[in-house]
């Protein structure tokens, strides 16, 4: 964060500051950054949901209006959620969560699919039947769900909101397949695209997300930048981790050091 946040200051320095659009998987993330003195307007910073959702004209969002489609659908209910809760960030993990209903776990599943850029004809017969259900509630009501949210923005607005000169898309590895599609499209309005993230923290893969998103297509190795030392693991950890880690069998290989000991920071500090 500390990085993206100063590239937001070159950024603003060569651009002007209404050239920016921050983005980022989580409001945690967005927040980090808006606490970071960023000389942006802070409406420019935020998750990729909540951008399109004001892009979109701030739309009825069909989770947070389920109560007709639960008493239509008793078999499939769906708990109603909190619109801004959903839109920055905040999301559950179906496969954990055993307080959910079947409606929930289906639509996680359709959500699943079509984040990940499936085609309808390869997703099982209950997330097909579900999705057929589900897309007539929300023509009839004029509603857009979450996944709608990024399914349109990425076909009808060719340019991000603001039409920035620079995007940095921070967590970019928590992104699933559509999400970073989108992010791409705008980039290319754009004089430059920043992908900030660390495909081996990808953890979100029950939603969609996957390290290969951030891995491929390739970038070419001089538009590569890494943060080679760690201020927060210690060696024990770092390398049990690094064990671990190298057992994918593709990744980014990268040099990531350990928090430097209370010994080595003090002879560094002396300048030894």
């Amino acid at each position: 964060t500390t990085s993206a946040t100063g590239q937001i200051h070159r950024a603003v320095d060569r651009f002007g500051e209404n050239s920016v659009m921050g983005t980022s998987f989580s409001r945690a993330a967005a927040v980090e950054l808006m606490g970071r003195d960023v000389p942006i307007d802070l409406d420019r910073i935020g998750t990729l949901h909540s951008r399109c959702f004001h892009a979109l004209g701030k739309p009825v969002i069909a989770e947070a209006y389920v109560e007709e489609w639960n008493r239509d659908n008793p078999r499939f209910p769906i708990t109603p959620v909190a619109r801004d809760r959903r839109l920055e960030g905040e999301d559950s993990n179906v496969e954990q969560d055993s307080q959910l209903k079947d409606g929930d776990r289906l639509l996680q599943k359709l959500n699943y699919c079509r984040g990940s850029l499936l085609t309808p004809n390869t997703w099982p017969a209950e997330v097909r039947d579900f999705a057929s259900r589900w897309c007539r509630y929300k023509t009839t009501n004029n509603l857009l769900d979450f996944s709608d949210l990024i399914d349109t923005a990425l076909r009808d607005l060719e340019f991000a909101p603001n039409k920035p000169a620079v995007i940095i898309a921070d967590e970019a590895q928590d992104l699933n397949p559509m999400q970073l599609a989108l992010i791409r499209k705008w980039g290319k309005r754009t004089e430059y695209l920043l992908l900030a993230g660390d495909d081996d923290q990808s953890i979100y893969s029950w939603a969609g997300a996957s390290a290969e998103g951030m891995l491929l297509p390739e970038v070419p190795d001089d538009h590569k930048y890494f943060l080679s030392q760690s201020q927060r693991v210690p060696h024990v950890i770092h390398a049990f981790t690094e064990q671990l880690i190298h057992r994918v069998g593709h990744r980014q290989e990268k040099t990531y050091r350990p928090r430097a000991a209370a010994g080595e920071v003090k002879r560094l500090s002396q300048g030894y």
